[in-house]
């Protein structure tokens, strides 16, 4: 069992009602998790969602690690993308989540690149910062994503 800070970051593009498949021609990317307004799920589902994971959950004390992959992945069709949040009145929000251990602090920032393009997306942040617990680890542990190289 780990005793390492856990992250995982995903972006969630939502609104009323919007063509999924669309978007995901536009980004040139699947999403790993999509619904539409209406779906049932654990809840009915009031909006349509495009989500993409930035690898689930890692062993990682740097978000900056996730943040790149965002830029990577996202900047090459900005432009079109925030094109296609605008037509369809569209939010995004790029989720952080943090289960953190005292002894192993992360480094949660995002620099200027990453908020502006998030800017273009309509979007916001929202960080969850949980402490370590193995509650969590326990039943979650094969969804841990382990690094190739030691941290």
């Amino acid at each position: 069992m780990t005793n390492k800070t856990i992250l995982r970051l995903y972006i969630s593009i939502f609104g009323d009602d919007f063509d999924i498949d669309t978007l995901s021609q536009i980004t040139r990317l699947t999403p790993t998790d999509s619904w539409q307004r209406g779906e049932q799920r654990r809840i009915i589902r009031p909006e349509t969602c495009w989500e993409y994971d930035f690898g689930g959950y890692r062993q990682s004390r740097d978000l900056g690690e996730f943040t790149d992959k965002f830029k990577a992945l996202f900047s090459p069709n900005a432009d079109a993308i925030a094109n296609f949040i605008q037509e369809n009145n569209l939010e995004s929000k790029l989720m952080i989540v943090a289960y953190m251990n005292k002894d192993d602090m992360p480094a949660l920032y995002l620099d200027k690149e990453t908020i502006r393009l998030l800017g273009r997306f309509n979007g916001w942040i929202d960080i969850d910062g949980y402490p370590y617990t193995l509650s969590f680890l326990s039943p979650h542990s094969s969804l841990i994503n382990k690094p190739n190289q030691p941290t």
